[in-house]
């Protein structure tokens, strides 16, 4: 018990990190991100929290739904650093639970979009103009909620 506890403690407090950084940044150091999908999912598979093609599916499913993302939007919507965080939560999830990541993370993302556009405000961005919304604070959140429910959708 102490290690499941132990397990979902590090995952949000790694979750909260990266959020803050892309949040404050726009980027996440990529080989962190990496090396943060192989201790949790080599976690998970230890704790029988998933098994192997579980946590080889939820990467897959987790790298896959960004990648088609970044094509579709021809780089606008989402960033490479976004992709490599997909599959974290892969990593962190498995399949089907990074299902219910994705969908709770595009419905947070959806409902901060709406209240941004009734505020009438934009996302402050230093570098490259502003109006854009960090997206991994929302996988992070959708990460969490995928954790604790599965829903069949």
């Amino acid at each position: 018990m102490f290690f499941f506890v132990f397990f979902f403690f590090a995952v949000i407090l790694v979750l909260a990190a990266f959020a803050w950084i892309d949040w404050r940044s726009y980027q996440v150091p990529v080989w962190f991100v990496a090396l943060a999908a192989t201790v949790f999912g080599g976690w998970s598979v230890l704790l029988g929290r998933m098994n192997g093609p579980s946590l080889l599916m939820g990467i897959l499913f987790g790298v896959l739904v960004p990648l088609a993302l970044f094509f579709l939007s021809k780089r606008r919507w989402i960033g490479s650093g976004d992709i490599w965080f997909g599959g974290l939560m892969g990593a962190i999830l498995g399949f089907p639970r990074i299902v219910t990541g994705f969908w709770a993370a595009f419905l947070f993302g959806g409902l901060l979009a709406i209240l941004l556009l009734l505020m009438k405000k934009k996302m402050p961005r230093p570098s490259r103009g502003a109006g854009l919304i960090p997206y991994i604070p929302l996988l992070a959140i959708g990460t969490i909620v995928g954790l604790f429910f599965n829903f069949s959708i």
